[in-house]
């Protein structure tokens, strides 16, 4: 039909099943073009199954018709050497998302940290951390069913994991030997278990929030962090208790880094509101000013009747936070994801606990 043209170019392989993302010019067509797909796909593709609605509800699941082939979601995922099993229909998966995970792995965590992951999913991230680094991983996720996936898929790849770990483990985790990797899973809110976090007897050194829609309402969770935690005599408090910003931190080992995921857009440089800002020479934000902005309005609301703050990462900064942003996908025109990288610092803790501090 004249009005079908052109034909879908673009689908997501996950184990033995096409995922599509038909245009409604298409769905008319929709069996044919599954049929088309299994027939020269197969036998590596047994399943095409199209998406149907948005990512949506707190796991963060769709719906999907199967268009072609057996009607099995049940897959299997090799990512970098690493072996994972869970149902498409019950988890949230995105295989464009695996650049971003060796991006972690390759550049960010070192061997034998301490990695926790707020919303972990299936699980990638974690089981690469602990068998690529032999990282000790805490896991957590909302969803009964990913919890399951990322146990199931720990004790399948466990004897793969890296020695030479921190060793140890905590609520929910199997016990191993010490000096070895381990994976802890939790099944729970994310802001509890950010804010138990800090109760650990050595506090994570990355935490990783991959939650686009909504991440930065749980970074309050932080503000239960003990500020000073990680050198408990540091000298970075006067006789009177308050914090000491000129006191020389290089004796404190390095704070926790934050790798928060969210979306965002940048200013529309013809709003009304924006052409004031311009006017006073506060220009449109990217989607990466936008995106910090976010961030630190997460960690450090400002209330009241008051205009929010623009342009914060200066800010952040100043209170040791060393900001880090890059774009990490499109997910629609103008609107993209975001990765924004921090450091929760002394500082940062003592100021969302309600300490005076002047950085200026």
């Amino acid at each position: 039909p004249k009005e079908a043209p052109p034909p879908p170019t673009g689908y997501e392989q996950i184990g033995h099943v096409i995922h599509l993302n038909l245009k409604e010019k298409h769905v008319p067509y929709k069996k044919i073009i599954g049929s088309v797909l299994l027939d020269r796909l197969s036998p590596k593709i047994q399943t095409v199954v199209n998406k149907v609605g948005e990512v949506s509800g707190p796991y963060r699941t769709y719906n999907m018709e199967v268009l072609a082939g057996k009607p099995d979601t049940n897959v299997h995922v090799v990512e970098n050497g690493v072996s994972l099993q869970f149902d498409l229909q019950k988890v949230y998966w995105c295989t464009r998302l695996s650049g971003e995970r060796a991006r972690l792995i390759d550049s960010e965590f070192k061997e034998g940290q301490i990695v926790a992951d707020a919303f972990c999913g299936v699980g990638a991230l974690c089981v690469l951390a602990a068998t690529k680094l032999g990282c000790t991983i805490y896991a957590n996720d909302l969803n009964p069913n990913a919890a399951k996936f990322i146990r199931d898929s720990a004790k399948k790849n466990q004897k793969r994991f890296k020695a030479g770990g921190t060793g140890g483990t905590r609520a929910g985790a199997v016990d191993m030997k010490s000096n070895e990797p381990s994976i802890n899973v939790h099944c729970g809110d994310a802001f509890d278990f950010i804010q138990n976090l800090g109760s650990l007897a050595k506090l994570p050194d990355h935490v990783v929030m991959n939650y686009p829609l909504d991440s930065t309402s749980f970074l309050g969770a932080f503000r239960w962090w003990p500020a000073g935690k990680r050198n408990t005599n540091n000298g970075n408090e006067d006789a009177d208790g308050d914090v000491d910003v000129d006191a020389d931190l290089t004796s404190a080992s390095s704070p926790t880094k934050v790798h928060l995921y969210t979306f965002a857009r940048g200013d529309n440089p013809s709003s009304e509101h924006n052409q004031s800002h311009h006017h006073n020479q506060h220009p449109p934000r990217s989607p990466i000013d936008v995106a910090i902005d976010l961030v630190a309005d997460g960690l450090l609301p400002e209330g009241g009747a008051i205009e929010k703050t623009r342009f914060r990462k200066a800010y952040l900064n100043k209170l040791g936070c060393d900001v880090q942003a890059h774009e990490v996908r499109d997910v629609a025109p103008g609107k993209v994801v975001i990765c924004v990288s921090f450091k929760i610092s002394d500082l940062l803790l003592s100021v969302m606990q309600g300490d005076f501090v002047d950085i200026d």
